[in-house]
């Protein structure tokens, strides 16, 4: 959690704290902080929809493929869905999320006088923070997130493509596994016997030197640009 200089609250909500809005505002009351007019919610991955689309010239075409898209994926579910041009910009990464969810995220702030005034989604906050440290031009970029890793394929330094691989983080040979057999669909349709390069990033909450020594015995890199920057998961 992170107070903006125009006091904003901006909060990274992840799906083991369903109480830390009320939790949250609830300690800056008892600091004495004013709370906020306003807040910014950034949905961790284990609530979000992704998948990635050619990159057409308007964001609002882009935004109606991603619609379709997840109506076709889906059915009939309301969702608040999004399309922004990713890093490199050679393709949208399109996003939904349960418009159920965030209006419950609206009642709990409004209870405490504050509104929600935005939504974020970490992968694309990630890759933002990510995009000028990570050296990897070809391979998978693997976030740990708390049940799960999210996989980004990357092609000469661009997005190609998304996946996600639930599983238990704190089970290293089984995140190992997962992460690999993940990493080998995204690219099985590419000509190359060669395992696929991974850049592992783990989370602020991760064991730090036991995810150095995986890496190390599976021949992959580990970027800690995360651990710097990333607000607490609630």
């Amino acid at each position: 959690m992170s107070l903006l200089p125009r006091n904003e609250l901006r909060l990274r909500l992840g799906p083991r704290h369903g109480a830390a809005i009320d939790e949250r505002l609830a300690a800056l009351a008892e600091a004495g902080r004013a709370l906020p007019r306003r807040a910014s919610v950034c949905a961790e991955d284990e609530y979000v929809y992704y998948a990635t689309l050619p990159a057409p010239a308007h964001w609002k075409q882009a935004r109606e493929a991603a619609g379709e898209h997840f109506s076709a994926l889906l059915g009939e579910h309301d969702l608040l869905v999004d399309a922004t041009l990713a890093p490199c910009g050679t393709r949208w990464i399109a996003a939904a999320v349960d418009a159920a969810l965030v209006q419950g995220w609206r009642e709990s702030l409004a209870a405490h006088g504050v509104a929600l005034q935005g939504l974020r989604t970490a992968l694309l906050e990630d890759l933002w923070t990510l995009r000028a440290r990570i050296a990897l031009a070809d391979g998978v970029l693997a976030l740990v997130r708390s049940e799960g890793v999210s996989l980004v394929a990357l092609a000469g330094g661009a997005v190609r493509d998304l996946a996600w691989e639930r599983c238990e983080v704190d089970d290293l040979e089984v995140l190992a596994e997962r992460i690999a057999s993940g990493a080998a669909e995204l690219f099985a349709g590419d000509d190359n016997t060669q395992p696929v390069p991974v850049c592992l990033v783990p989370s602020a909450q991760g064991d730090l030197q036991a995810l150095r020594e995986l890496c190390a015995r599976r021949g992959w890199t580990l970027d800690e640009g995360l651990r710097s920057v990333a607000p607490d998961v609630a």
